[in-house]
């Protein structure tokens, strides 16, 4: 019979953990140890097979194979082989399981040090517009906005303006622009990364996400884009103006954009902007932003 003690000891203390590639050892162990034959599950009384009746050598019956006969007094039981393939199965489940985990538990502070060492650090200021925040930084933004949410957040980055990004405690993304704006915009970090990278100006298409139906908003972003010709954009060279003050080591936005998924391992998004029209209209219930200048009031959300 299967025994899954051990895979549930190992999926409720993964995410603790965050050791995929010990889970995936202990998994494959644990099924080597404690795992018997698929059959005897469907047939726990029956007895062992008798072995394979012997034959005279020379006789045509001596040439028929022996495993159809083991087979056969087995109920047709199959070959181990999949045994190993169920358990391979399940130990690449917890894998991805774990991993995803894991990523989803990136702190600010690490997520602005992989930008600082990714070195693309100019290519993520023009085509995400997003620095990393220095450690110990006293940047203005950090006491001109003030978050409420009761879990806890903390700056991971500023934008070119004086706005700032900030991780909430449960992984959300809130970013503040200067301008009296904000929002959630992303689920967690490697789908902000998606998003703002598979938009020609993810910031521009803020101002699009207000409407409630999203094909009414994308229609409208769609024109938008089509009119400043911004998909055309990213594929051309970097503009020459920008070259004295940023050091690319990429060609173009839209390599630059490759490379800055490849680095953080975050999905190519198949729709970015309907991510973008659901972060904002469903990711922001439990947080808002004010500012001591503002009287209390509450920043505005994006869009709207």
């Amino acid at each position: 019979m299967i025994s899954i003690t051990p895979v549930i000891s190992i999926t409720r203390n993964i995410k603790k953990s965050g050791r995929a590639p010990a889970a995936f050892f202990l998994a494959s162990v644990c099924g080597s140890a404690q795992l018997r034959d698929l059959s005897d599950f469907t047939k726990p009384d029956e007895p062992a097979p008798p072995c394979p009746p012997k034959r005279a050598v020379g006789t045509e019956e001596a040439l028929v194979p022996h495993r159809n006969v083991y087979n056969q007094s087995k109920g047709e039981r199959g070959f181990d082989v999949w045994r190993w393939l169920a358990w391979a199965s399940l130990a690449a489940f917890v894998f991805i399981h774990s991993a995803s985990g894991f990523a989803a538990e990136l702190s600010a502070e690490a997520i602005a040090k992989q930008i600082k060492t990714s070195g693309l650090e100019d290519e993520m200021i023009s085509v995400m517009d997003l620095k990393a925040l220095p450690p110990s930084s006293s940047h203005p933004a950090l006491t001109a906005f003030k978050v409420v949410y009761p879990s806890g957040y903390a700056p991971f980055g500023l934008d070119g303006a004086g706005g700032v990004y900030h991780l909430l405690s449960d992984g959300r993304v809130l970013y503040i622009d200067s301008e009296g704006l904000a929002g959630v915009v992303a689920a967690n970090f490697q789908e902000f990364v998606g998003m703002a990278t598979g938009l020609p100006g993810w910031q521009d298409a803020l101002k699009f996400v207000g409407k409630d139906d999203l094909e009414a908003a994308r229609a409208d972003w769609t024109a938008f884009v089509k009119k400043w010709d911004l998909d055309g954009r990213r594929r051309c060279p970097w503009p020459s103006e920008q070259k004295p003050y940023f050091h690319y080591t990429t060609k173009t936005p839209a390599e630059a954009s490759s490379a800055i998924l490849a680095h953080f391992k975050a999905p190519a998004l198949r729709d970015p902007f309907a991510k973008l029209h659901e972060a904002v209209h469903k990711l922001n219930s439990d947080v808002s932003v004010t500012c001591d200048k503002c009287d209390g009031e509450p920043f505005q959300l994006f869009g709207r």
